[in-house]
């Protein structure tokens, strides 16, 4: 299904914070839905991201939400780190189909099985819509859908990531390393910046570690140089963690890391 939502951002909130005001939202302190607009194909879809290239940047942000994440968690997030980051151009968020349950891990992992055709097709199309390439942001298991399609993608059309997509970010990535190699293998070329944030400190991922047996998943390495031989980028944000949640979001999240991020111009350093 294909939509538009607009989304009201609550004045005086924390930065990095978001509100789900529920079936009842506060405009004041919550997120809230203001309009919604369905799409009767593909084509209707397409024209509407057309339209939006053509009032603004020609950049698109597509972000693909993690584990235990609602429709709304996902939208929401998005217009979170919209305003706190001030990210340019349009965004298009893809919304699997999480089970969003703290104790629906194997049925979102089997939902990130049954999303990548889906994913694979709104990549394709939002690509046809733009003139401009796609910025892919995944966060925690969407990292893993998102690998999934791409990788999928490469097999078919290979250098097709490389040729569409400027930068691709992995924030906590809830994959095996192993696994990670893997889906890499399948690309002769990956954009630059290919970027994955990680925190050892990541209370989510080291559940996710022993639900499924791996010492340690992407998101958490211990040790840079696992991947050193990889086209990837590691940035470390552990000491952004102010141990008092689960720290699995920073990038989004930590005062102190987005007003760093926002000074877009020193990132590299």
């Amino acid at each position: 299904e294909y939509g538009k939502v607009t989304v009201s951002v609550p004045p005086n909130r924390d930065v990095g914070a978001v509100s789900n005001g529920g079936a009842e939202p506060d405009p004041r302190r919550d997120f809230a839905f203001l309009a919604k607009t369905d799409y009767a194909d593909n084509g209707a879809f397409r024209q509407s991201l057309r339209k939006g290239q053509v009032a603004g940047s020609r950049e698109l942000t597509v972000f693909v939400h993690g584990f235990n994440n609602s429709f709304s968690d996902a939208i929401f997030r998005m217009a979170q780190m919209r305003s706190d980051l001030d990210i340019p151009g349009a965004s298009l968020v893809y919304a699997w189909p999480s089970r969003a349950h703290p104790l629906g891990y194997q049925y979102d992992e089997d939902s990130v099985i049954f999303a990548r055709d889906g994913l694979e097709e709104t990549l394709r199309t939002a690509r046809a819509a733009t003139n401009g390439q796609l910025v892919l942001v995944a966060h925690s298991m969407g990292s893993y859908l998102l690998m999934e399609a791409l990788r999928q993608i490469e097999i078919l059309d290979p250098g097709w990531t490389y040729r569409s997509v400027s930068t691709v970010i992995l924030i906590s990535p809830d994959i095996g390393i192993d696994v990670f190699r893997s889906q890499m293998a399948r690309f002769p070329r990956v954009p630059e910046p290919f970027v994955i944030f990680v925190s050892k400190r990541d209370r989510a991922l080291r559940l996710s570690a022993v639900l499924t047996g791996d010492p340690e998943r992407l998101g958490n390495l211990r040790d840079a140089e696992t991947v050193a031989d990889l086209p990837v980028s590691i940035i470390d944000v552990t000491e952004f963690s102010d141990n008092t949640g689960i720290t699995h979001m920073l990038v989004a999240s930590s005062p102190a890391l987005i007003a760093m991020l926002k000074r877009r111009d020193g990132l590299p350093q």
